[in-house]
Order: C-alpha cells, then structure tokens, then sequence
C-alpha cells in the first residue's frame, strides 16, 4: 500500500473503547451510529486509492431493441430477456429509490437528483464522547414536542455547501483540496450558545452549538476550500460565516415562530451542563463525503 495514503473503515476501534460509552449511546439513540463504508486518507498528493460508485442501469423499458432483417426483407424486432432480480438488486439507490420523501422523514433535496452528480460537502468531524451526549439529550428535552425535533445522524461542522460533483471530479477535486489543507495546522475548537438556524430552501430547521473557539483557523479553512471550489465552478461557503454543530432538526421554518421562552432555556440548559464536560476538542483533519464516500484530509 502506498505510504501517501491509507485505507480505513470509517469509524475504528477508537471511537469504541469506552464499552460505558457506547451502552450510553445506544440508550439515548441520539448520536451517529457506524456505515459500512470506507474512509480514504488522502495524503499530500492526492487520492492513491478510490473506490469506483455502482454504477446506473437503466431500466429494461428503457433498454434498446434489436431489428433484425429477414432474407425476404421483412423487418422484425426481438426482445431482450428481462434481467434476473438478482443482477437488477445490484443497482439499488438510483433516482427512483430516492424520489419520495417519506423515506426520508419528509425531507427535500435541495436540488434534484442526477445521474452522474454526486452530493458532496466538507467538514469538521465531531467526536462524540458521553459528556456531549448529555449535553444533546438535555437540550431536545428544553424543546417543546410540538417542533418535533428530531436527533442528527451525525454530528459535523460544515466547512461548505453542500454541492454536486460529476464523478469524473471527484479524484482532481479530492487531491486539490488535499493540496489547499495539507499545510493548515491543527487546532481547538470550543462549542458556544445554542441557536437555530434554518436551510436556504425554508424547508428544514436546525438546533445547532455555535462555536466560541477556533473560529478564525475556520475561516482560513473555508478559504481553502472555496478555492478549491471555485476551479470546478461551484458556489463558496456563506458570508458570513456562522460556524455550528447542529444537533437536531425538524420539518419547516421554526426561526420565527420559536418563543424567546424556548430559547432562554436552551441557553440556560447549555450553560449548566458545558460546565460539567470539557467543551473543547483538537481538529487534527477535515473529512468529505462525496456521494457514498468518505475522504479524510489531515492537518498539519
């Protein structure tokens, strides 16, 4: 294996020492649980291994014909054989396995489906640790049940938007922006007050940790990351700026709606549970998800 880079699953054995912490976890059933996916280190110089996505079949009504010409010159069209269901499930996750949003709580995408075009965003990984998950449990408590707010799938701090990337992108776009981090260095990064936030579409709302420390390396980052960007012409992260960790979402815009009541106790809460945990955490790497992939771009 190339020394430039390495190939680990995405969550190892370090996220689960603690067997406390993980019991913890699964009580509350708030916090990201593990894909089976795989996270690519990208070293100085670009990705050395990439998986290849699966691959789009089209349907068999949409599958051509053959015409075949007889010897008195008559013209006929065979059919193919339906493919076997084995070979058709081998394809599953295309456009019409995401069409309907009930399979997704409701939620919208915010800019339709493609072939070819792969949702992609980079970010802060969040390490979770059982202080954290106090702090995330006693704040969905101070929401009313009528926002229905509903737990993240997993904790990050986006540096970017969330964009499509063609597939023939992704291994240039992955070894720029490796280039742009690789001479950033590590640094802290401290939770500060709750707030909400709402998407750009008016479709989602959030309940997010700003950040207090480590706000100013961040910004460096998105930097680098919006050059990065813009080479494939894609739009920069938001000016300005506001860094947080959302830790729960619902349906709509509740930004205008939610009382000054409910977000004085979201405050209160923060501020008598962060005193009990270290509210701080190192940032040693960046990571993208890129469709079904995940790549890890360490920090100086």
């Amino acid at each position: 294996m190339s020394g430039l880079c390495s190939i680990q699953t995405a969550y190892d054995s370090s996220d689960t020492n603690s067997s406390d912490d993980e019991n913890h976890q699964k009580k509350s059933g708030i916090l990201p649980r593990p894909e089976p996916t795989t996270d690519l280190v990208v070293g100085k110089r670009g990705v050395d291994v990439f998986q290849c996505p699966t691959p789009h079949i089209e349907t068999d009504a949409k599958r051509p014909r053959l015409t075949l010409t007889e010897s008195n010159g008559s013209k006929s069209t065979s059919e193919f054989l339906p493919l076997p269901d084995e070979v058709m499930s081998m394809f599953s996750g295309d456009k019409a396995s995401d069409a309907s949003s009930s399979s997704h709580q409701g939620r919208v995408r915010s800019f339709a489906h493609e072939a070819g075009n792969w949702a992609t965003y980079v970010y802060v990984p969040i390490e979770v640790t059982s202080g954290l998950e106090d702090i995330v449990s006693a704040l969905h408590e101070c929401i009313p049940t009528e926002y229905n707010i509903q737990p993240m799938d997993i904790l990050h701090l986006s540096v970017s938007k969330t964009v499509t990337l063609k597939y023939h992108w992704i291994r240039p776009f992955t070894e720029l922006l490796s280039q742009r981090l690789a001479e950033l260095p590590q640094f802290i990064c401290a939770f500060g007050k709750p707030r909400v936030y709402v998407n750009d579409e008016a479709t989602r709302s959030f309940v997010s940790l700003t950040i207090s420390q480590g706000v100013k390396e961040l910004e460096d980052i998105v930097k680098e990351v919006d050059l990065a960007l813009n080479e494939f012409n894609l739009p920069p992260f938001y000016k300005p700026a506001s860094f947080h960790v959302s830790i729960g979402w619902c349906l709509g815009d509740i930004t205008k709606d939610i009382s000054t009541e409910v977000l004085s106790n979201l405050e209160r809460c923060f501020l008598e549970h962060i005193s009990s945990i270290k509210p701080s955490w190192s940032v040693t790497k960046l990571c993208s998800k890129i469709g079904n992939k995940y790549f890890a771009f360490p920090l100086s």
